[in-house]
């Protein structure tokens, strides 16, 4: 149930989000397209990495932990 109101609570929020702001974000990607594709591509990129470095870290630690228990 928890998960349902959750999810309606999101959703409702997008819709309100896109019906209000919708047309501006579009007039603006229209008129910066390049630059704000460029961006929401590095940002994406530095999302990775950062998922990527806190992935690694996280393995390195489980083996230092195992090798240092002697497992």
């Amino acid at each position: 149930m928890a998960l349902t109101v959750g999810r309606v609570v999101r959703y409702s929020f997008l819709a309100f989000l896109a019906a209000h702001y919708g047309r501006q974000v579009l007039t603006v990607m229209s008129q910066l397209g390049h630059p704000v594709l460029i961006t929401v591509i590095a940002l994406i990129a530095a999302a990775i990495a950062a998922l990527l470095l806190i992935l690694a870290r996280k393995h390195n630690k489980r083996g230092s932990a195992n090798s240092a228990t002697g497992a």
